[in-house]
């Protein structure tokens, strides 16, 4: 069954999501030391918001 653009859109922004989650994870524990980003959920919070607003003026 093919996809409707609604739920490729959904898929997208899922998959968006779950990579600048894991980034965000990954760079703020290279930077800050292991188990940093679970200890500043905030942190991840502002990376993942950052992700987000600058991501479409790249396009």
């Amino acid at each position: 069954m093919a996809e409707s653009n609604g739920t490729r859109a959904h898929n997208q922004a899922i998959d968006a999501s779950t990579d600048y989650l894991r980034n965000a994870v990954r760079v703020i524990d290279e930077v800050f030391g292991k188990g940093h980003a679970k200890a500043h959920p905030e942190l991840v919070i502002a990376f993942m918001q950052t992700c987000a607003t600058e991501y479409p003026h790249l396009l």
